[in-house]
């Protein structure tokens, strides 16, 4: 989110990045994407989440030391559940913070395609 204690950190290219510490994130671009483009950004982080819990769960299963092995496994348990949380179509509710009142990348995702739909 853009305000004025979310400075910009630096850029590359036509990226600019805002980081701070959290649990949470957020992608913002100006207008001038198409359809496909913003489908591309919102799916982003979803297939990221998928793909991390894939990783760790396979190695997860290649990992000897059974605590290491519990938090690995515990690891992609989670990122998988955020996958299938950020791609539930709903609009936040407010008991869910920084995310309150936005839609999920699903329900966006969704919009983007209905809007593809009546462009056909």
């Amino acid at each position: 989110m853009k305000d004025e204690r979310n400075k910009e950190n630096f850029r590359l290219g036509r990226l600019h990045f805002h980081i701070q510490w959290g649990f949470m994130g957020f992608a913002h671009w100006e207008e001038g994407l198409d359809r496909r483009q913003r489908a591309m950004a919102l799916a982003g982080g979803p297939v990221m989440s998928l793909l991390v819990a894939l990783l760790l769960g396979v190695l997860s299963l290649l990992i000897s030391q059974s605590e290491v092995r519990q938090f690995v496994g515990w690891t992609a348990t989670l990122s998988f559940i955020q996958f299938i949380l950020t791609m539930t179509p709903l609009t936040y509710p407010r008991w869910t913070g920084g995310y309150s009142g936005f839609p999920s990348d699903g329900l966006q995702l969704i919009r983007i395609a209905k809007e593809f739909k009546k462009a056909s």
